[in-house]
């Protein structure tokens, strides 16, 4: 004679099933979460990797703030960089689905905000940005100045904090709270 589970026997198995999965699935999403900002860490670095040569290439300079080319197209630091990185993917964070430019750069450290290349492991020079209806081309602190169009705020969209580079090449993850932020202060303006 063949047996067959009974209904009891397969409601437990589902509900063994289902409390796994409730356990499982926060820690897969953390996992997730968690390569998504080391893939955006790695985004950051590489564009002060880039910015680093083109500052060896312009003596010394950091790419100016948007202007309007012959052709009249706006050009930002991003589209500077490009000869330097020839892949735009590195300009979105994977964690987000919206603008195309998903870091800022600090505005203190282009050449309109009168900044030579600082080699400073202290001066921050690329961050993750706010995101905006508009490409945020530039990164100020977070302190209630008013970014203004085309400007952000570092964005703690990386487990409550954000990615950042340094002037010296270095990038790394830091938690933003109200303490921190009066910490980055000499960390924005390289003439601090």
């Amino acid at each position: 004679m063949r047996k067959g589970f009974t209904l009891i026997e397969l409601l437990v198995v589902m509900a063994i099933i289902s409390i796994l999965a409730s356990i499982l699935f926060p820690v897969f999403n953390r996992a997730i979460e968690k390569a998504k900002a080391t893939s955006c860490l790695s985004n950051v670095k590489q564009l002060q990797l880039a910015t680093m040569m083109y500052c060896q290439d312009y003596d010394g300079a950091y790419p100016p703030a948007p202007y309007v080319d012959v052709n009249g197209k706006t050009v930002a630091w991003f589209d500077d960089l490009q000869p330097y990185t020839e892949n735009k993917q590195i300009l979105a964070c994977p964690t987000l689905s919206g603008p195309p430019v998903g870091y800022g750069m600090n505005w203190w450290m282009t050449g309109s905000g009168g900044a030579n290349a600082h080699k400073s492991s202290e001066k921050i020079t690329y961050a993750d940005a706010t995101k905006q209806p508009d490409v945020a081309w530039y990164i100020f602190p977070k302190d209630g100045t008013d970014p203004g169009p085309g400007g952000s705020n570092p964005d703690p969209r990386h487990s409550e904090g954000a990615n950042f580079a340094f002037a010296d090449g270095h990038a790394k993850w830091q938690k933003i709270t109200a303490a921190s932020v009066a910490d980055f202060a000499a960390a924005w303006d390289p003439n601090q």
